[in-house]
């Protein structure tokens, strides 16, 4: 059984094509669960309409929350609450490829494989292209490391997991607000389980506009954070990379989780305490950062310049 879980919230403007994309894959999801956190726009009705249009009622849903959860928590819930075998995350401004569950499907199928991504496109409000395709290697699949992963999970809404992955993360308690984001919680515990592989010829296009939660098409993730959000940030990674090496059996991955836990650490000291030697030792494990410029940047917010961090970060990290 597959499932798709969409959380939405004032999406009315890019939301149909959306649902066209999903309606309209070479494999059909056996549900679509959509998860509203009281829009105040016409996005319930949207929704509500489109299934009836359709006949999807059988097969597609959508439930006002009662209160506003946030997306992590719409999220999260939501894949709690489905069904499938397999579950994939959806945005609602997105446009996903038309065989996107059907590779997907078939990468999951493989063994001890948990989480599959597909390869994204940035589009901007109008559907333009604005950035080349996340992943261009000549391998058609390609694994994603436990590193890889630790680094960066990846973008929620190209994500696909096995249902293992829920229980794991109940049945560990791993399901806490210390990971603030969905992808990076259900990107890590497909990890401690088993595989994860990134589709090279199928695209979510990821829209970029003033209202996405986590990001615009001026702004990336890093513009406007201070010097006191990438402590917070650093100190979190520490947490939540010490649940997950207790929460893993297996060794060699539980030993990846804690390395990254003790490299947060470092981090955060760092920033709030500049130190030559934590520097020099940051510099020396620098291959734990996403980026390349991650020692310059901590330094920046280390010594105060969070103007040009701001400009520096939000051009290249």
């Amino acid at each position: 059984m597959i499932s798709v879980v969409m959380a939405t919230y004032n999406g009315e403007k890019f939301l149909y094509q959306q649902l066209l994309s999903i309606y309209h894959q070479t494999m059909q999801p056996d549900e679509v669960m959509i998860f509203d956190d009281g829009s105040s726009d016409n996005t319930i009705y949207l929704v509500k309409d489109f299934i009836r249009r359709n006949g999807l009622a059988d097969k597609w849903s959508i439930t006002v929350n009662q209160e506003n959860k946030g997306f992590f928590r719409n999220f999260m819930d939501g894949a709690f609450a489905a069904h499938g075998d397999t579950i994939y995350f959806s945005d609602q401004d997105d446009i996903w490829d038309l065989k996107k569950i059907e590779v997907l499907e078939k990468c999951l199928n493989k063994p001890a494989v948990m989480m599959a991504r597909s390869n994204v496109l940035k589009i901007d409000a109008n559907g333009k292209a604005i950035s080349s395709p996340e992943y261009v290697g000549k391998k058609t699949l390609r694994e994603l490391s436990i590193t890889d992963i630790c680094k960066w999970a990846g973008p929620g809404f190209s994500m696909g997991f096995k249902r293992k992955v829920f229980d794991f993360i109940k049945e560990r308690h791993l399901y806490r607000e210390t990971f603030k984001y969905h992808d990076v919680l259900c990107g890590k515990a497909a990890v401690a389980l088993g595989k994860c592989v990134q589709a090279r010829d199928v695209y979510d296009c990821h829209r970029l506009h003033d209202s996405n939660q986590t990001q615009t098409a001026t702004r990336s993730f890093v513009a406007g954070r201070t010097r006191a959000d990438q402590i917070d940030i650093v100190r979190r990674r520490k947490k939540y990379f010490r649940l997950l090496d207790e929460a893993t059996v297996d060794n060699t991955r539980a030993e990846c989780f804690r390395r990254f836990s003790a490299f947060a650490g470092y981090r955060e000291r760092y920033i709030k305490h500049f130190s030559i030697n934590d520097m020099n030792w940051l510099i020396k494990h620098q291959d734990l950062y996403l980026s390349k410029v991650g020692v310059i940047s901590d330094t920046m917010y280390s010594i105060g310049m969070e103007k040009i961090i701001l400009y520096f970060c939000g051009k290249y990290r």
